[in-house]
């Protein structure tokens, strides 16, 4: 018997929240902390609406703001058909498998690296980010309004230094590329978790009177064990050393430096 793969499509889908009271009171959660990192930050809002999914098929706006689609839990479908056949392929039987499962991505905001022809590097950004208000963790599920707010913000700094890097490589190859991105986007992870950890002990003290830290240490070890973020514990070290603002330092305004700073711990 022999076969091959005809067909291949994958789409990602939502569970939504069902329970009303408890995706508003997310939604108003989620609003909260929004308000509290860009008042700490001073950074502009990059959001024009926030959007709880129910069983519609969103339309992805096109306006220059970000939308922040508002779900229970996120999963990818998938749908292949096969044919197999022996030494006639005339003769063949054809299967239709269909699946589907949790990606475990509590949130995502996503920009797409483009290299053209003449050497050009461009980036175009999405503009929506998806938010679960599930998690196997608490803690990950309290904290994702936090980090998808500051990857955002960090967002165009980690393309600066992905863009200089590429310019001065010899050759751009595939493999090469990607070690950069890579290399890059664990630094973005590292300098935002480092900042949840200044911002979530702020956040969570106004709805619980005393959070587990058993529940931090547990998503915080959660995280070290995904590549990506390799340089948590560097990227905490570096915020503390550097400050907020209105404190002994400008996180902000050094951005260039404080990734070169946690990027040392990888060479």
């Amino acid at each position: 018997m022999r076969w091959k793969l005809d067909k291949f499509k994958q789409r990602l889908v939502f569970v939504p929240e069902t329970r009303d009271e408890y995706a508003t009171l997310y939604k108003n959660y989620c609003i909260d902390v929004i308000d509290l990192i860009l008042n700490e930050t001073r950074l502009d809002n990059p959001y024009t609406q926030l959007k709880t999914l129910q069983h519609e098929a969103p339309d992805i706006p096109e306006n220059p703001g970000i939308t922040v689609f508002l779900v229970h839990n996120m999963a990818k479908e998938y749908r292949s058909t096969y044919s197999c056949f022996n030494e006639n392929p005339e003769k063949k039987v054809k299967i239709s498998l269909r699946g589907a499962h949790f990606i475990g991505e509590i949130g995502s905001y996503s920009s797409i690296l483009q290299i053209k022809k003449d050497g050009t590097i461009e980036f175009v950004r999405n503009n929506h980010t998806i938010w679960q208000n599930s998690a196997q963790l608490p803690y990950n599920a309290l904290i994702v309004t936090i980090e998808e707010t500051l990857h955002i913000a960090l967002r165009p700094h980690t393309e600066n230094a992905i863009r200089n890097e590429l310019k001065s490589s010899a050759a751009i190859r595939t493999n090469n590329v990607e070690q950069i991105v890579e290399q890059w986007v664990a630094v973005e992870e590292a300098l935002v978790g480092g900042l949840v950890n200044v911002f979530f002990p702020k956040i969570v003290s106004r709805y619980f009177d005393n959070f587990p830290s058993v529940e931090i240490k547990r998503g915080l070890e959660s995280k070290m064990r995904i590549k990506k973020y390799r340089h948590l514990l560097e990227g905490i070290r570096v915020v503390e050393k550097y400050g907020l603002p209105g404190n002994s330092g400008n996180l902000y305004l050094q951005p260039q430096q404080i990734q070169r700073d946690v990027n040392k711990s990888e060479k």
